[in-house]
């Protein structure tokens, strides 16, 4: 299991779920000309202003072998990983007691990818599972966001250097009651000295 640490509680109880796009800013960034993209900004301290509007609460896990930090909801714990998750290079697992709601990271390399760019040109390539994506800095992290609603998944997608992404794949957001709250689970990823 990895080096996790639970922090902080970060709301009272969850009230009735909402279906809600993330709001943000939008600007330009144009890192190669013939490769620019808008990027959303997103951060955590305006977001968990929203989150405590709604009601929703859970609690700051620090992931050290990772360097980074996140929110999960409430009902959602950390548990052991399955062998299959191990041999997938899934590092964390936490979930409801049901199984049916899930986060998982996942550190690896993707195959033929560098950067972020070469990832979101194999998720347009992809037809099945297919996939809506964009750019985002979260919290001064460049993140790719890759929806399918195939797979039924959200996935943030970071680049950790020479090839290697971490993924947090949040599962299942057809799902309204928990969907809403994936959104603040991604808007809440930070970087920590590792």
């Amino acid at each position: 299991m990895m080096g996790i640490i639970a922090v902080t509680p970060v709301m009272a109880n969850a009230a009735e779920t909402e279906e809600t796009p993330v709001e943000s800013v939008t600007e330009t960034a144009v890192e190669n000309e013939s490769e620019a993209h808008e990027v959303t900004v997103i951060n955590w301290d305006d977001k968990v202003k929203e989150m405590e509007e709604k009601g929703y609460s859970g609690t700051i896990y620090t992931i050290d072998d990772l360097g980074m930090r996140l929110m999960i909801p409430d009902g959602m714990k950390q548990r052991e990983r399955t062998q299959e998750e191990a041999d997938s290079k899934i590092s964390c697992v936490f979930a409801d007691e049901s199984e049916t709601h899930t986060v998982k990271i996942r550190y690896d390399y993707i195959e033929g990818c560098t950067a972020l760019e070469d990832v979101a040109k194999v998720l347009a390539s992809s037809t099945s599972p297919a996939f809506n994506y964009g750019f985002h800095k979260v919290n001064g992290l460049d993140v790719l966001i890759a929806v399918s609603q195939d797979a039924d998944t959200m996935t943030a997608i970071i680049n950790a250097g020479e090839g290697t992404f971490v993924q947090v794949v949040c599962r299942p957001i057809s799902d309204a009651s928990i969907a809403d709250q994936f959104r603040y689970v991604v808007a809440s990823i930070q970087a920590i000295e590792k």
